[in-house]
């Protein structure tokens, strides 16, 4: 997998329009450079991980036995 670093100035705020339009690696890069890790919930082999991006939350769910 090749990744993208897309790149926000410090002071800018991202919206969730912009989240949108970025590629899924583009978004995955994004959630941990400018994400603040919130809370995470275990369910059997499933992570729920919830992440805030500025003014919007994102919610990343881990499959462990699917790597």
């Amino acid at each position: 997998m090749t990744f993208i670093i897309y790149q926000f100035n410090s002071w800018h705020f991202i919206t969730l329009y912009e989240y949108k339009i970025l590629s899924e690696d583009e978004q995955y890069v994004t959630e941990f450079a400018k994400g603040k890790f919130l809370d995470i919930h275990i369910n059997g082999n499933i992570k729920y991980v919830l992440y805030a991006i500025d003014m919007f939350f994102v919610e990343v769910i881990w499959d462990n036995e699917k790597g």
